[in-house]
């Protein structure tokens, strides 16, 4: 998953998801940063958490710009962006 956002960090990213989601939803979620470039992040989520995570960055002011399954297809095809 590619998110954009001003100000984009770990912790923003972090607080999305628990504010939304709680602490029982953000450990099934299973979110990590894997790349922080600019004002966009790629981060790695379970993919039956997909919809939640991203529900939860609609109401933090997150915008996610694309999913995809393969690390490598996320970076050529949205941080490039």
């Amino acid at each position: 998953m590619v998110a954009e956002a001003e100000g984009i960090n770990k912790e923003r990213i972090e607080h999305a998801i628990i504010d939304y989601l709680g602490v029982l939803g953000f450990s099934k979620a299973i979110p990590k940063l894997i790349e922080l470039k600019q004002n966009k992040a790629i981060i790695s989520v379970n993919r039956k958490y997909v919809k939640d995570v991203k529900a939860a960055f609609i109401f933090s002011k997150i915008s996610c710009i694309g999913v995809s399954g393969i690390l490598k297809r996320a970076r050529e095809k949205f941080m490039n962006r």
